[in-house]
């Protein structure tokens, strides 16, 4: 969007080069010179081909030339429709039903609505399938699908399959994860440390509180 803030009509020219965050050149988008009367704005417009364009962060460039050479640029995104697993749970205690997370990461431009995932937990002799619910991810956001896992009759190692569902895409990701068992002597060893931890940490604040009192009355 070009200004003429002259009391002189100018003939305008302008470019806009397109280069990677890493500042190699990509393409340049030439408009047909125009006159820009004095005090008059021009709108420059045209559409961009990005199917030629890495997914990836962007800088326009737009070069003005009115007998000087005015640059003004801007950042921006191009976008893939693919939703990446960052991570996913690798972990649980054999323990009844225990929540399973699934980080994922959107790398599309435009928002996406019921995103689920369907997780494989096998070992060759125990196979067990869930679903997550499903979640909607906003245009390059993060967020953390949930399933739940029954752990109570799995012990040891499993492999975990991932199949990712999103606009009729998938995205598929594998991993292992170890069900482990809870000691109950572990547990209780633990139970009483942490009391005994609650319990000093009351005489402490007993003890602070008498010393308080004491040098008030003083």
């Amino acid at each position: 969007h070009v200004f003429n803030r002259g009391k002189e009509n100018l003939n305008i020219d302008v470019d806009i080069d397109f280069l990677t965050e890493n500042g190699d050149f990509v393409y340049q988008m030439p408009f047909q010179s125009s006159q820009i009367n004095a005090t008059q704005d021009r709108y420059f417009r045209k559409f961009l081909d990005t199917r030629g364009f890495k997914p990836g962060n962007y800088l326009a460039n737009a070069v003005v030339n009115y007998g000087e050479i005015i640059m003004v640029n801007k950042t921006f995104r191009i976008g893939s429709l693919f939703v990446n697993i960052t991570n996913f749970t690798q972990r649980l205690p054999q323990e009844g039903i225990q929540k399973y997370h699934i980080d994922i990461e959107s790398k599309w431009n435009n928002y996406l609505e019921e995103v689920f995932a369907d997780v494989n937990i096998s070992n060759g002799t125990k196979e067990v399938i869930f679903r997550t619910p499903s979640v909607d991810l906003g245009a390059w956001k993060r967020e953390t699908l949930k399933g739940f896992l029954d752990t109570d009759d799995l012990k040891g190692e499993y492999n975990a399959e991932i199949v990712l569902n999103y606009a009729e895409q998938q995205t598929f990701a594998s991993g292992m994860l170890l069900v482990y068992v809870i000691s109950r002597q572990i547990f209780i060893i633990g139970i009483v440390i942490g009391t005994l931890i609650i319990i000093f940490a009351i005489i402490i604040i007993y003890i602070i509180w008498r010393y308080n009192k004491k040098k008030r009355r003083r």
